[in-house]
């Protein structure tokens, strides 16, 4: 062990008590604190993005295929379903599934209340994988099921509007093609919540087929296409993000690459977007978190600088007769800068071990028992996510550490203003 560093272990493993001991435990904890707060708030911020993108992704798809003039699909005039070009789009690199999707809309009534609402209309049984996981009363027939005749699956939020619960029957007003006004009555077989107004507020589901009959289309003919794509192949890396944050470039997205293989198989007649080109208001909250992030992130890196510097002032002064006897006896001002430098090394190490014991069991225990839970109607979610990054938390680990060992040499140069002679004669 080198000298500077036994001096180092010694003055700060050894020395329990005075103000040196309580000033590097007072350091170590506001080192600790502010790693904890930067582990938790990355979690927080991925783990909102990846529940929330995982909701809208999972409901609408990532990828809408549309006739040119359509603004969404609800307001599509009917395309004839091209079977070869779904089947081009699905062997495309990163896609998981293309299904073709008749909406329809009208308006929902149940005793004095009324409700507008979009009828999605599926075709195909993994279409409804998704919202299977949040039907929270009754369930999700085969489609081959008599239920799917007069029956549609309705939000929590409408069937509350409509005070109407499970079974009951529901009275569509609609238009027909030719302008008429019409009313069919349907029967709620399920009903679902996912926490996202966007979706909640506006949508419900039912076989193909019955959406078709309130357009009075035929059987091959649909509103467009939804393409799901593989939740790996877009996974954005955290450094990606940041990238787009602070650059403000739609080039690094990812849904481009994906978009990129799919466009060349879509007829000019029709037209591809995302879905953050259809939703722009809830990515672009989602991308606001991003900024929030660094934003919390730089405030602790600042803190844990301040911290540093003020903790190591008063080590150093503290040790004013120590420097002094040091360099009477032949330290030179190099060997007696780095017995301080191990000091706030062992200081910084301590409190970033420390600060990821607490970070990290805080958010292990919210992902496995949930305990702070969230206003729904606010944050879209009854509990907070967290989504744990090991490779992210190795990165802001690192840099927290560089960082700190940067921030050490600046209280550092007081040792070459400490003469020998006054350190000694004042001390």
């Amino acid at each position: 062990m080198g000298y500077s560093r036994f001096i180092a272990k010694r003055l700060l493993f050894q020395n329990k008590r005075g103000f040196s001991a309580f000033i590097a435990r007072l350091a170590i904890l506001a080192i600790a604190i502010s790693t904890a707060v930067m582990l938790i708030a990355t979690s927080l911020v991925s783990g909102f993005q990846q529940e929330i993108a995982q909701k809208a992704f999972g409901f609408f798809g990532h990828l809408h295929v549309t006739e040119l003039a359509a603004r969404n699909l609800t307001e599509s005039s009917p395309l004839i379903q091209d079977n070869a070009m779904v089947e081009r789009i699905a062997k495309a690199e990163g896609v998981n599934a293309v299904f073709p999707i008749v909406y329809s809309a009208g308006i929902l009534s149940h005793e004095e209340f009324e409700d507008g609402i979009a009828l999605r209309g599926v075709d195909q049984e993994d279409a409804l994988r998704t919202i299977k996981d949040y039907i929270i009363e009754g369930s999700v027939p085969p489609l081959s099921d008599s239920l799917w005749k007069e029956g549609i699956l309705l939000s929590k939020i409408s069937c509350e509007r409509l005070n109407a619960s499970l079974g009951d029957t529901l009275r569509f007003r609609f238009s027909s093609s030719k302008g008429l006004v019409r009313y069919r009555y349907l029967s709620i077989i399920g009903i679902y919540n996912t926490g996202l107004y966007e979706i909640d507020e506006k949508f419900a589901l039912c076989a193909s087929d019955l959406s078709r009959s309130f357009l009075e289309w035929s059987d091959q003919q649909v509103s467009g296409y939804e393409i799901f794509l593989d939740p790996q192949a877009i996974l954005q890396p955290k450094y990606l993000a940041y990238l787009n944050t602070l650059l403000g470039s739609a080039e690094v997205d990812e849904l481009s690459a994906a978009y990129a293989a799919i466009d060349v198989h879509v007829p000019p007649s029709l037209t591809l977007q995302t879905m953050k080109d259809i939703k722009p208001s809830m990515f672009n909250w989602l991308s606001m978190m991003n900024t929030n992030e660094i934003v919390i992130l730089l405030l602790m890196l600042i803190v844990a600088a301040v911290n540093m510097i003020t903790a190591m002032l008063c080590l150093i002064l503290d040790r004013t007769k120590m420097i002094g006897l040091l360099k009477a006896l032949g330290s030179t001002q190099g060997m007696t800068r780095r017995i301080f430098l191990w000091k706030g090394l062992f200081i910084v190490g301590l409190g970033i071990v420390l600060g990821n014991a607490i970070g990290l069991g805080l958010a292990y225990t919210q992902i496995e028992w949930g305990w702070i839970t969230l206003p729904e109607k606010a944050y879209y979610v009854s509990k907070a996510p967290l989504s744990i990054d090991m490779v992210w938390i190795i990165i802001i680990n690192c840099f927290s550490i560089v960082w700190s060992t940067l921030v050490l040499f600046l209280p550092l140069s007081l040792i070459n203003r400490i003469q020998p002679v006054r350190a000694l004669r004042f001390a």
